[in-house]
C-alpha cells in the first residue's frame, strides 16, 4: 500500500472537519428550523379550525335541537337521572350510603337556568374523596358547587359517622322563545 502524502492527510482531515461541521450545524439549526416550520403549519391549521368553530357549534346545536324535537327528548336523560345513576353505581361499588338526594330546583338569572341538587352520602373518608374526585373528573352532566364534610354520632351504635353534603349544579343557557318558530 502506498502511504498518503502530507497534503492528502491534510485534505482528509479538512474534509472530515467540514463533514463534522455540517453535521453539527444541521443538528443545531437546520433541524430546529424544519421542526419549527412543521409546528407553524400545524398551528395555522388549528387556527383555521378555531375560527370555524363558532359556526360549526351553531350548526351542531341546531341539529341537536331538531333531533330532540323529532324524538321528543326521550333519548336524552335528565341531569337528575344521570347524577342518580352515577352516584348510585359508585355508592354500590364502594359501600357508601346515599342518605339524601333532593329533587332538583331551578333558578333563572340573566338568560341562564341553574339546576341544583343536594346529596348527602355517608361512608369512609377515602371512598367519599374518591366519589368527589369521580364527580369532578368523570361526571359530565354537571359540576360540584360545594362540598362539606361533617360527622354525626350514631346513638344506637355509639360511633361517629362521616357524611359529605354535595351541591351539584348544571347551568343551561335558556332557549330564546322568539327565535324558535
Amino acid at each position: 500500500m502506498k502511504s498518503l502524502t502530507s497534503y492528502q492527510k491534510k485534505f482528509f482531515v479538512l474534509a472530515g472537519a467540514v463533514f463534522l461541521l455540517l453535521l453539527l450545524s444541521y443538528q443545531g439549526s437546520v433541524k430546529k428550523a424544519f421542526t419549527e416550520r412543521k409546528l407553524h403549519r400545524q398551528l395555522k391549521e388549528k387556527q383555521t379550525l378555531i375560527a370555524n368553530l363558532d359556526t360549526e357549534m351553531r350548526k351542531w346545536n341546531q341539529l341537536n335541537l331538531q333531533m330532540d324535537r323529532q324524538f321528543g327528548n326521550s333519548a336524552v336523560q335528565s341531569f337528575h337521572e344521570n347524577l342518580l345513576n352515577a352516584v348510585g353505581n359508585f355508592c354500590e361499588r364502594k359501600k357508601l350510603t346515599l342518605t339524601e338526594f333532593s329533587e332538583p330546583f331551578t333558578g333563572v338569572d340573566g338568560g341562564y337556568s341553574v339546576e341544583t341538587i343536594i346529596l348527602t352520602i355517608e361512608g369512609g373518608f377515602i371512598p367519599l374523596l374518591q366519589l368527589i374526585n369521580m364527580l369532578e373528573t368523570e361526571f359530565r352532566g354537571g359540576k360540584i358547587a360545594s362540598v362539606g364534610f361533617y360527622k354525626k354520632k350514631n346513638f344506637k351504635t355509639g360511633r361517629d359517622e362521616l357524611f359529605v353534603k354535595l351541591y351539584m349544579q348544571k347551568i343551561n343557557k335558556q332557549a330564546d322563545e322568539t327565535k324558535t318558530s
